[in-house]
């Protein structure tokens, strides 16, 4: 997800469980249990510690909260859609073809 207002440096860019639960609406049990389910996006250590990327959060909520695997597929399938895009455009402009 891209944001719409600015990043500044008082932004944080990975939180604690308790946090993230609240960026997420839910209480931390049950973000640790979304967590040991392999249900959310997973966390990056931090020495001993767990801090989950506040980006990885809002993309996965703007998501619908899918589960890893299929957000995945999602983003695979959103890359190739733009890609393609992309290679029909440099394809339409080499052949002088108007654009639709």
């Amino acid at each position: 997800m891209k944001s719409d207002s600015p990043v500044t440096s008082t932004d944080p860019i990975l939180v604690d469980a308790a946090q993230a639960a609240r960026l997420c609406g839910i209480s931390e049990p049950m973000l640790r249990k979304l967590h040991r389910s392999g249900r959310c996006p997973e966390p990056v250590r931090v020495g001993r510690c767990l801090r989950w990327r506040v980006a990885d959060l809002r993309t996965w909520a703007d998501a619908g909260c899918p589960a890893p695997d299929r957000m995945r597929a999602a983003t695979y399938q959103r890359e190739a859609r733009q890609k393609l895009e992309v290679l029909r455009t440099v394809t339409e402009r080499e052949a002088g073809l108007p654009r639709e």
